[in-house]
């Protein structure tokens, strides 16, 4: 049914004007608990937090490698768009000065690069068109290679089944949640890292 909000308030001004003491029936008063108070950037200081403690444990940053494929002008956007991403939780976005500049053509140069970097994530940056022809080989080389986290910059679209066969973990583009996907890169790397140090100790 509707509410004859007419009606209601004259109820409401009769019951207040109907008490000697001036307070309104209790009848009447609603009370409800304090919204909890959130800073909208605390998400984000809490990952670089975590950024920082494995910054004290290993010596260095989180760090993610770009492979970058294709000329500069096919590659830059998204290459951008990843740095920002990782970037924002406290994850360093690194390349090699050939990924920078011309960009991978091959697979092994991507895998050799990587490696070198000594990162245990990857994120793969490029256009569709690309991306349609050989980011699955470039994904199964660099999960074939021992990385543990292999990302790709961009809606995958229909490409997103084949994609994830081939060795990608995960898509990194507007509408993903950004906190989710760097807090399990961070865990990745915070496990790694723990795992290590147990074996170093000779636990």
């Amino acid at each position: 049914g509707t509410v004859d909000l007419v009606a209601l308030r004259a109820a409401v001004v009769e019951r207040f004007a109907a008490t000697d003491t001036g307070v309104v029936d209790t009848a009447f008063v609603t009370t409800c608990s304090p919204l909890p108070s959130v800073r909208w950037s605390e998400p984000y200081e809490l990952l670089r937090d975590r950024s920082d403690a494995y910054l004290a444990l290993t010596g260095k940053r989180p760090e993610v490698f770009l492979v970058n494929l294709g000329p500069v002008e096919v590659h830059t956007a998204r290459a951008t768009f990843a740095k920002n991403f990782f970037e924002a939780g406290g994850v360093a976005a690194i390349s090699s000065e050939l990924s920078e500049s011309r960009g991978f053509e091959n697979v092994e140069d991507a895998v050799n690069d990587a490696i070198q970097s000594g990162c245990a994530l990857a994120c793969i940056c490029s256009s569709d068109a690309v991306y349609t022809a050989r980011a699955a080989e470039f994904a199964e080389g660099l999960t074939a290679a021992g990385v543990s986290r292999v990302y790709l910059a961009g809606n995958p679209g229909d490409r997103r089944t084949a994609e994830l066969a081939a060795g990608v973990n995960e898509f990194i583009h507007v509408g993903v949640n950004l906190i989710e996907v760097l807090d399990r890169a961070l865990s990745s790397l915070e496990l790694a890292s723990r795992t290590t140090a147990r074996k170093e100790s000779g636990e």
